[in-house]
């Protein structure tokens, strides 16, 4: 699934997708936490959670 870039985001937010006609933002956990950046290969995945916040629904990618 192709992650699309956005600009002026902070580094370790590896940009957005589109999941079932959801925009759906994608953070890569590695560079978060400072483990430093994790390779792409077809092993990779991205998974997608829903929670709950303040009475509201979000979802986001954990890469």
């Amino acid at each position: 699934m192709p992650i699309t870039r956005v600009p002026n985001v902070p580094e370790y937010f590896k940009g957005v997708i589109n999941l079932r006609g959801k925009v759906i933002p994608v953070v890569d956990l590695g560079k978060r936490f400072g483990f430093g950046a994790i390779a792409e290969n077809e092993k990779t995945c991205i998974i997608v959670l829903q929670i709950t916040m303040d009475g509201k629904n979000h979802v986001l990618g954990l890469w």
